[in-house]
């Protein structure tokens, strides 16, 4: 499960919470003070984002979110029973 460490007042952090509400899935939101305590203190200041034993922070973020969200697409569209024709060649169910 994702776990999102952040700070009340931290505008970043509020995006990053959003993005994640819209994507749906399952994560954890914890606050930390502005120390980081809460924390490991070596992850840097919030937000971080932490998948398993992954830890994203900063500028590392953005690109996660990115594959994230894209092979999230990706695999709830293979999971329907429905057909998905490839955007590549409109003809091919995926």
């Amino acid at each position: 499960m994702l776990e999102l460490y952040r700070t009340t007042d931290c505008p970043r952090c509020d995006e990053v919470e959003e993005y994640l509400r819209e994507l749906v899935v399952a994560h954890r939101v914890i606050y930390v003070d502005q120390s980081g305590d809460g924390g490991p203190a070596s992850w840097g200041e919030p937000p971080v984002l932490k998948e398993g034993d992954a830890v994203y922070t900063a500028a590392a973020i953005d690109p996660f979110l990115e594959t994230f969200a894209a092979e999230l697409h990706i695999n709830r569209m293979v999971q329907s029973d429905a057909c998905f024709l490839d955007p590549v060649d409109g003809k091919t169910c995926l």
